[in-house]
């Protein structure tokens, strides 16, 4: 959903006639920051709760066989990727 958003100001700075690379750099940069910052605390305050131990896969080509590989170039793939957590972002938003 953020690469849409950046895309979307990329296409609007054309239209204004100045450039806000360095402001969507920066969004982009503090939300990158701001994900691994939540998860690490997330991580930090559920250990008592779930403990410190690895799940250990011991037979990893049940995982393979399991995993479904799309069809198309490597950036079709990533354009469908791009657009489907867009449209699973836009279905699960509950509107006010």
């Amino acid at each position: 959903m953020g690469l849409l958003i950046t895309t979307y100001m990329f296409a609007q700075s054309t239209k204004i006639g100045h450039s806000v690379f360095l402001p969507v750099l920066i969004g982009d940069l503090g939300a990158l920051i701001g994900s691994i910052v939540s998860v690490r605390l997330m991580a930090h305050f559920t250990k008592k709760e779930l403990g410190e131990e690895n799940l250990n896969i011991e037979d990893s080509s049940q995982i393979i066989e399991k995993r479904t590989v799309r069809e198309g170039s490597v950036f079709h793939r990533l354009l469908t990727s791009i657009l489907d957590g867009g449209r699973i972002e836009i279905l699960q938003t509950k509107p006010y």
